[in-house]
């Protein structure tokens, strides 16, 4: 389950992401609207819903205004604060066109999530497609 905030308001999260683990969830947190804080003030918002119970925390670019280097920074931030076992993910967006660049950055910084999406043309408005040009309706693992 994915449990989402804005970016500055980690601490809200803390009850709906103890009570998924208390049902079992696998539990994701994430961190929208990423652009709008400094990759060090997001990375403590990250820590803080690791500290809930995440077993995984989203770089969130909701608004697709990071830049390759935001991306990097944020990512870099996160892996500096969060225990190795916590996974880290990117959401990216394709409002500037760089959603599938933001994607190929975090995981070359150790991001291991990225949320399936259709692949083009059924790709949502701004998400991020899996690959341009490949199979309608296809997901990449």
């Amino acid at each position: 389950m994915r449990i989402a905030t804005h970016c500055t308001e980690a601490d809200v999260a803390a009850q709906h992401i103890a009570t998924a683990r208390e049902l079992g969830m696998d539990v994701a947190g994430s961190l929208v609207m990423a652009h709008m804080a400094p990759s060090p003030v997001l990375a403590e918002q990250a820590r803080l819903m690791e500290s809930y119970g995440a077993h995984c925390v989203y770089v969130t670019d909701s608004g697709g205004r990071l830049t390759m280097d935001g991306v990097r920074d944020r990512i870099r931030a996160y892996r500096d604060v969060l225990d190795p076992g916590t996974q880290i993910g990117i959401h990216a967006h394709e409002n500037l066109s760089l959603s599938v660049a933001h994607s190929v950055v975090a995981v070359g910084y150790a991001a291991q999530h990225r949320p399936p999406r259709p692949a083009a043309p059924r790709t949502p408005p701004g998400e991020a497609p899996q690959r341009t040009g490949d199979r309608p309706g296809r997901v990449l693992p």
